[in-house]
């Protein structure tokens, strides 16, 4: 089962309506993570100069790390 993960600033978010309550923002306006099989508990924010990515899953965010050692990771709760 494939699993949408809403994203806006620093807040994730299972469901479009749970977004628009919190944060009255369409889902239109939020970034979105897909990712399958259970529902994940973090979203994960890697940045660096050269990049930026969003993320469900630790591994990823292990090779994004590994490829940028500069990068600092954003752990978001989803709610």
């Amino acid at each position: 089962m494939w699993n949408t993960i809403f994203v806006y600033g620093d807040h994730a978010y299972r469901r479009a309506t749970r977004l628009e309550e919190c944060e009255h923002v369409g889902p239109e306006e939020a970034e979105r993570v897909q990712c399958f099989g259970l529902p994940p508990r973090y979203v994960y924010r890697v940045e660096s100069e050269e990049f930026e990515g969003l993320t469900a899953d630790p591994a990823q965010v292990a090779r994004w790390t590994h490829k940028y050692p500069d990068a600092e990771v954003t752990v978001i709760p989803i709610s």
